[in-house]
């Protein structure tokens, strides 16, 4: 069975993260990464702010582009390497 793990954005930021799984899939080795944006607000704001994000407008609500990793994160990236690789 598969469990949803995270991967924390350097900056500290609570809301910047990626989600993962393994697929577990010993022949076709699987790792879903999704990056994520803030869910903590009601739906009718997140998207009035998928529409100032189309048009160019700066939003301080938690869209983002990117997840700074630091070395806190490197005992989740060695699994996800050890698990595509082989080395399990």
């Amino acid at each position: 069975m598969c469990k949803l793990k995270l991967l924390s954005c350097a900056c500290g930021s609570p809301t910047h993260h990626i989600q993962y799984y393994i697929d577990g899939d010993k022949e076709y080795r699987v790792v879903y990464l999704y990056t994520t944006l803030n869910k903590e607000r009601p739906w009718y704001y997140r998207v009035c702010d998928a529409f100032r994000y189309l048009f160019g407008f700066e939003n301080k609500y938690g869209m983002y582009a990117e997840v700074v990793l630091g070395e806190d994160s490197l005992e989740e990236l060695e699994e996800i390497y050890k698990y595509i690789k082989g080395d399990e």
